[in-house]
């Protein structure tokens, strides 16, 4: 491979994509990037005027977009970006920028001198602090991790009429490229850009054609994902199909229907909020950037739809796409093991093999991967060892870090490049791994510290005055639920939790949470805590794992409609009394919220119901009124006070059966005789839960019951009476079977 002498790049010409993108990094003292920046474009024969500026100030009388504010240039293609890093290096902004830079493109990174990049004043190192815990010391580990990165993948450049000054402490580097990029001769009719795409058009358009069909598209960014399904759409418009789209965001989709701006199709964009309370379906739903939506979203709009399109990013700041094929292809064989599925690989905006993608993707860790684990034998949970890591230690092994944040971006669907620098820059970020022998890691667990925060800030924080950064749990604790003895009490916050895919189903995540409680409780913390949007199977991994929950969120996520969950652990006995207190508030406080009419999910109700650590019993006379309503004839009405009470008592020990598998946490109490036993939870369908939380605690009318499950009022109150007096039934089994112990 040859190199690209820089002193060759001029003003690209077309065909430009043909090209290869151009890098370069520029650093000296801030004062003097200007100068300097117009001696290199100068050099390398660019014109300021046609250059996109991303930074916090103005250089060369061009204007500053601001990093955070850079959604409307997605899908736009530039030719000459300067990246200003003096103040601010935002790593969502250098992912979403970069790809609009076409074949040919130049992109210069503005940074102070080298060795002081690390220690200078970085605005998002700053934004990434945490209010009760020190200030970081010393230099940040991000952006020492990037120099070290770029250090290793550029070469210095000696350019005619641009010399180094060394008490500027000035460096020009630049990424070496090949001079001829590879082309296919392959002519490709308009209007499509690549073979590729130019079949991808005509594969959906057969698939279509069937009356259900299920498709996955992936491709790393700049492939024509998105345009080639607006493409598609234009060749369906005499159908006169009633389609719908969604994404994370509207700018995601800009390609998409930029295809479509004079063509005749009744297309509509819906957030994925938007589109779970339509309850309408369509001909077609495609789904953009499916790999940052949660799976249950994701299963809901499989089964509702007739033709369903998931388009998803392999490497990008939206998401991971590897990840969502992880987490989702289970449930695509299980319930449409026909999908198709179809992988871009050509770019449109740039050749491939282009050098710079190679770059941001290396810099970003876009392309971090898991350990190559073969496991062929069960794991012997004495073969692995427990390991905890510093930010500090992850930056002096790039493997590890790369290993680390290849797992998070397997196992959770909102892994950033964002991330990569709350983890490494964030003040008190701890990491945990399990590693094999071979040591190669098998899970990781991502702590923040929470709690410690001083009385006058805890009074602030509880009177509403103040929202300092950090302390999630603590401040949620003391603002939302009104616990002002929360301030002082330290723990764990579980940020990320994540099992490489080739030992899940191994119990590895409840034994890497067991060795971190125990090494919690050596450091006399009070807790760990963990707060996530809720779904089925995450609320169920939770419970597994003896965490209660103590709060369920007033507004769901704008994008995905989940709910977001607080779930907590004590450690300490001075918690023993208080969590029976903090969960009869929830329980109080979702029966007013429920009453209000508010609409939850069944599954999160139970979910915040369940594994209660000191149920409430039943007092005499309540059991005595369920008595009368299971087996004479009083009405469901005059009961439903005591009705109300045993459903929460019930779905109180449905917790309890749920965590079976392991042993019941330290600080719960006994089961008490008049509370109900676990055999009666056995019994009931799924339509009886729904039946029980529609007219017990959602307080609807037999009418709303009768359209939504199909039973009619007097088989709603006979089902309602066989359940209450089953209950009954195993308690005075459960009494007797206890006297005759005693006895």
């Amino acid at each position: 491979m040859s190199s690209l002498p820089p002193t060759s790049l001029r003003h690209p010409q077309p065909p430009a994509r043909a090209m290869f993108r151009q890098f370069y990094w520029l650093s000296c003292p801030s004062e003097k990037r200007e100068i300097y920046l117009k001696k290199l474009l100068r050099a390398l024969a660019l014109a300021e005027s046609e250059a996109l500026l991303v930074g916090l100030t103005p250089l060369l009388q061009l204007p500053a977009q601001n990093p955070r504010q850079l959604q409307r240039y997605l899908g736009t293609e530039q030719r000459l970006i300067l990246f200003d890093a003096h103040q601010s290096f935002h790593p969502n902004a250098f992912a979403q920028i970069t790809g609009t830079l076409v074949g040919g493109g130049c992109f210069i990174l503005l940074t102070p001198p080298l060795l002081a990049w690390p220690e200078s004043a970085d605005l998002e190192t700053q934004a990434v602090a945490r209010g009760s815990q020190p200030a970081r010391s010393g230099p940040s580990a991000f952006l020492k991790h990037l120099s070290q990165q770029l250090l290793a993948a550029t070469q210095v450049a000696e350019m005619i009429g641009f010399t180094s000054v060394p008490e500027d402490a000035l460096e020009l580097r630049y990424l070496p490229v090949p001079e001829n990029p590879w082309l296919s001769g392959a002519s490709v009719p308009a209007p499509y850009l690549t073979e590729e795409q130019a079949q991808l058009v005509s594969r959906l358009t057969q698939l279509w054609r069937s009356e259900r069909s299920v498709a996955v598209i992936s491709a790393d960014r700049g492939r024509g994902k998105s345009s080639s399904l607006g493409l598609a759409l234009r060749t369906q418009q005499a159908e006169n199909w009633q389609v719908q789209v969604t994404a994370p965001e509207a700018a995601a989709v800009g390609a998409l229907f930029a295809m479509l701006a004079d063509a005749q199709t009744q297309v509509q964009y819906l957030t994925p909020g938007q589109l779970l309370q339509a309850h309408q379906s369509a001909d077609l739903l495609i789904i953009d950037e499916a790999a940052a939506l949660p799976v249950s979203f994701l299963s809901t709009c499989l089964q509702r739809y007739p033709r369903v399109v998931f388009a998803t990013t392999l490497k990008g700041y939206e998401g991971n796409g590897r990840g969502f094929a992880l987490r989702f292809r289970q449930e695509l064989q299980k319930v449409a093991p026909q999908f198709q599925e179809w992988t871009l690989q050509q770019p449109i905006r740039w050749p491939a093999g282009d050098p710079f993608e190679a770059l941001y993707h290396q810099l970003l860790l876009l392309d971090a991967q898991p350990a190559d684990v073969l496991q062929a034998a069960p794991i012997e949970w004495q073969d692995l060892s427990y390991l905890a890591l510093a930010p500090e230690d992850l930056c002096q092994d790039s493997a590890t870090l790369r290993e680390i944040f290849g797992l998070l971006i397997a196992a959770h669907y909102r892994t950033t490049p964002n991330d990569l620098r709350l983890l490494l820059d964030s003040p008190g970020m701890q990491i945990r791994v399990l590693r094999n022998p071979q040591q190669q890691i098998l899970a990781t667990l991502w702590l923040a510290p929470e709690g410690g925060i001083e009385p006058e800030l805890a009074q602030a924080i509880w009177q509403g005055r103040r929202r300092p950064k950090g302390d999630l749990i603590s401040q949620i604790l003391i603002a939302q639920e009104g616990w002002q003895e929360a301030a002082s009490w330290r723990g764990w916050r579980v940020m990320r939790i994540a099992v490489h895919p080739e030992a899940q189903r191994q119990g590895l995540g409840f034994r890497l949470l067991q060795a971190m409680e125990q090494e919690a409780k050596a450091l006399s913390l009070d807790y760990v805590a963990t707060s996530f949007a809720a779904e089925v199977g995450v609320v169920a991994f939770w419970q597994a794992a003896a965490y209660a929950p103590l709060r369920l969120g007033e507004q769901q996520d704008a994008v995905t409609g989940s709910w977001p969950l607080l779930m907590f652990k004590p450690l300490q006995l001075h918690l023993n009394t208080w969590l029976p207190q903090a969960q009869e508030r929830l329980t109080q406080y979702l029966r007013l919220r429920l009453a209000k009419g508010e609409v939850l999910p069944s599954y999160l109700i139970r979910a915040a119901l369940a594994a209660r650590y000191a149920p409430t019993p039943l007092s005499q006379q309540t059991l005595e009124r369920l008595a009368g309503f299971a087996w004479a004839e009083r009405g469901l009405e005059s009961s439903l006070l005591e009705l109300q009470d045993w459903l929460i008592a019930l779905l109180g020990q449905e917790g309890r059966v749920h965590s079976s598998c392991l042993s019941v946490h330290p600080l719960a109490e006994p089961l008490t005789d008049s509370a109900v036993p676990t055999s009666s939870l056995k019994c009931f369908s799924d339509q009886d839960w729904e039946l029980m939380l529609n007219r017990l605690l959602r307080l609807q009318t037999a009418a709303q019951v009768h359209l939504s499950q199909g039973l009619g009022p007097k088989q709603q109150v006979e089902r309602l009476r066989h359940c209450v007096a089953e209950t009954l039934s195993n308690l005075i089994r459960h009494a007797e079977s206890a006297t005759k112990t005693c006895v």
